[in-house]
């Protein structure tokens, strides 16, 4: 008789039986099917139009969104796991507004603190500017 299968074999077998059966991991696997559900019960809402941009979503192209950033709040965990501050999205708009709500530090200029990128400067040099066009 052989050694018995440790838990550690045993899940590493099963998780190569079910790459096998499903034609790639299961946690791929259980994420397309949760985004399948998540897109069904939507669709079936009436409710398939990205949040940011209006236009229709697929199961392929949709995401959850935040509606108000969290990675750099300062009440982070509270606005991840806040319901009512999720919507979704195509994939593409989700990460073009990630990406715009990143804040920027003070300084961060080509050249020290000229053409800074932080919101304060930026609100600064627009007032500044205005001056100009009037």
């Amino acid at each position: 008789m052989g050694k018995p299968e440790s838990q550690r074999q045993y899940q590493v077998r099963m998780r190569e039986n079910a790459k096998d059966a499903l034609g790639c991991a299961l946690g791929t696997a259980r994420a397309r099917l949760v985004k399948l559900i998540i897109f069904g019960l939507l669709d079936a809402l009436g409710r398939t139009a990205c949040f940011r941009c209006s236009e229709p979503m697929t199961s392929a192209t949709i995401s959850i969104d935040h509606v108000i950033p969290w990675l750099h709040a300062e009440n982070a965990q509270e606005l991840y796991f806040d319901v009512s501050n999720i919507d979704f999205s195509h994939v593409v708009c989700n990460s073009n507004a990630a990406r715009r709500a990143k804040p920027q530090e003070h300084g961060g200029g080509e050249s020290g603190r000229r053409n800074c990128p932080c919101d304060l400067c930026k609100a600064r040099k627009a007032e500044y500017m205005s001056g100009y066009r009037s």
